[in-house]
């Protein structure tokens, strides 16, 4: 199934789906997806993002978020945003930060972010968790998943979501 994403206002809860995990940190939400994104080159971009969810009853603090396996592309810092209810995510693909004229969508999330290292999920929280990523390279510019670190219970666990992203024209999901 192919997704073309060009600034829209969806988020990827339906976009992702669990991948391996050996703690309470469920991520993503839905089936394998692959996301086609506009290339937009040397510019800040919400592109690996999900929803992760503490199942378990301790609390999960956030150590590290990486993309797997990407290619032509910087990763910038990640972030995290408390889901309160309020229907206010971060669009998948928009500029990092928000343009308040352009995506007045993500602007209540862009205000509430945390940094992702150090944020702390207590059981029965979701957040949105966003990769920074700066398409370096429209020809080959991709990654297969947003992999989640995290502690808990003293223990060191890894959460993954099966979010690919590719750019538009490119790839075999993408052409």
């Amino acid at each position: 199934m192919t997704l073309v994403v060009v600034l829209v206002a969806a988020t990827s809860v339906g976009c992702s789906a669990h991948g391996p995990t050996e703690g309470s940190l469920a991520v993503g939400g839905g089936s394998e997806f692959t996301l086609c994104i506009t290339p937009h080159v040397g510019e800040d971009r919400a592109l690996g993002a999900t929803y992760a969810t503490n199942e378990g009853s301790s609390d999960i603090t956030i150590t590290s978020v990486e993309l797997v396996d990407a290619t032509g592309v910087e990763v910038g810092d990640a972030f995290a945003v408390l889901d309160d209810g309020s229907d206010d995510g971060y669009s998948v693909g928009a500029p990092v930060p928000p343009d308040p004229e352009d995506d007045a969508y993500s602007v209540p999330a862009w205000e509430r972010r945390v940094d992702a290292e150090g944020a702390v999920i207590a059981p029965g929280e979701t957040w949105q968790v966003i990769q920074v990523v700066k398409v370096t390279s429209a020809a080959d510019a991709g990654f297969e998943a947003l992999r989640i670190e995290y502690t808990e219970d003293g223990s060191t666990r890894v959460a993954q979501n099966t979010t690919r992203m590719e750019v538009e024209g490119r790839g075999a999901q993408c052409e």
